[in-house]
């Protein structure tokens, strides 16, 4: 430096070195090796094995055809008449219901004043009135005589009936100036309020022979004796855990198989009625979310509370199977039984509802079942068990794998 015979590198020749030698051979690139894209496997359709002569599937794989028959003679044989002679026996009691229910909703404008006033009537000094009970028993055995033409087993799938009955009653000229006859010899009010209070009567008591059947669900049906169950706060938590994982399960197949027009609608419905960010949805307990919360890795699915209610009850089910000397449980057996169990369908009707057709409500119940058994019973069978021979156990085998208790 500084007297002007510094050598300097020369940089040409240090490229051309570093481009023409060869570096050693663990030193060199690798080219990543091109993505292999498998075949596309496609179902070979063989030649159809059977016809289901209920709804006219076909089927390929004798397995499922037997499978498919065999929920159609479940649900048959699970199915019922509504009892034609206990609603009417009801009457009287639907018909409060039913005014209670119009008395919550205030009438406002022109007719609002006589509207509220006769409401009150009608609960009070006109409830023995001969020509009152006449109109609520007319429009019961209106109802009564088309409910009672078919079977059903979740409640839900009546309302479809009774939206024609509804529609059927009020497009009946005849039945209307019948009924409004029967209001004019019972009250002394203007015939325009009486015929708008006939229409909204008439809808209004149809949602609660709804709520009056479903309350029979449980009355009504037969059930086997079952062992009280109690559920420590732990087994809640377990019950919750595997509840979200079968619906997220559920959630992923629908999403990947969404133009199904069946699977799309399980997918919203799991989105709208079961995820607890569902629009109007309850959340379950702070208890009962606590664990899964714990764990979550922004990937778990939480259920709401009306979804843990019935969960609970399939538990509680499962609980008063017996299982075999391996600690398994038959799916199709836990299947029968959540099907003759009025409070656990009863509970799946009021967190599905309407959103899915009745059949496919059953076979979506079906589904949900298998999986939750599946995944829930080993550890089901294994803490009965324990308890039986008095040793320690904890809520579900799967339990001290992911989280120890403390």
């Amino acid at each position: 430096m500084g007297d002007g015979n510094d050598s300097f590198l020369d940089i040409s020749q240090c490229s051309g070195y570093l481009l023409t030698s060869t570096p050693p051979k663990n030193k060199t690139f690798k080219t990543p090796a091109a993505l292999k894209v498998g075949r596309r496997r496609i179902a070979a359709k063989g030649p159809i094995c059977g016809i289901c002569h209920i709804c006219g599937k076909e089927y390929v794989r004798k397995r499922s055809f037997d499978d498919h028959m065999r929920l159609h003679v479940l649900v048959d044989v699970n199915s019922r008449y509504p009892n034609k002679e206990k609603i009417i026996e009801e009457a009287g009691n639907i018909s409060q219901i039913t005014l209670r229910q119009m008395m919550s909703m205030k009438g406002v404008g022109k007719w609002g004043g006589e509207h509220n006033m006769l409401l009150q009537r009608l609960t009070t000094d006109l409830k023995l009135c001969v020509p009152w009970q006449d109109f609520y028993k007319t429009v019961t055995e209106k109802y009564a005589e088309s409910l009672c033409t078919g079977k059903y087993l979740l409640p839900s799938s009546l309302l479809p009936i009774i939206c024609k009955i509804s529609d059927k009653i009020l497009g009946d000229r005849d039945m209307r100036d019948r009924l409004l006859q029967l209001l004019l010899n019972s009250v002394d009010f203007s015939s325009q309020m009486l015929e708008c209070f006939v229409c909204e009567f008439v809808l209004c008591f149809g949602e609660q022979i709804i709520s009056f059947l479903c309350k029979s669900v449980v009355g009504e049906k037969p059930s086997k004796p079952k062992e009280n169950v109690v559920f420590d706060i732990e087994d809640r938590q377990v019950i919750y855990y595997v509840a979200g994982s079968v619906m997220r399960r559920m959630l992923r197949y629908g999403i990947k198989h969404s133009k199904n027009e069946d699977w799309n609608a399980i997918k919203n419905t799991i989105e709208t009625r079961i995820d607890e960010n569902g629009q109007g949805v309850e959340k379950a307990s702070e208890a009962d979310r606590a664990w899964t919360g714990e764990i979550n890795r922004k990937s778990l699915f939480f259920i709401g509370s009306a979804a843990m209610d019935f969960f609970v009850s399939l538990t509680q089910v499962l609980y008063n199977i017996e299982s075999d000397k391996d600690g398994n449980f038959k799916t199709e057996t836990v299947v029968e039984n959540v099907y003759e169990d009025g409070v656990t369908l009863l509970l799946w009707d009021e967190l599905v509802g309407s959103s899915l057709h009745p059949d496919l409500s059953i076979r979506f119940l079906k589904g949900v079942t298998k999986s939750f058994t599946q995944t829930y019973a080993k550890g089901a069978a294994l803490k009965k068990l324990n308890g039986h021979l008095k040793k320690a156990f904890v809520a579900i085998s799967l339990r001290h794998s992911i989280a120890p208790r403390q």
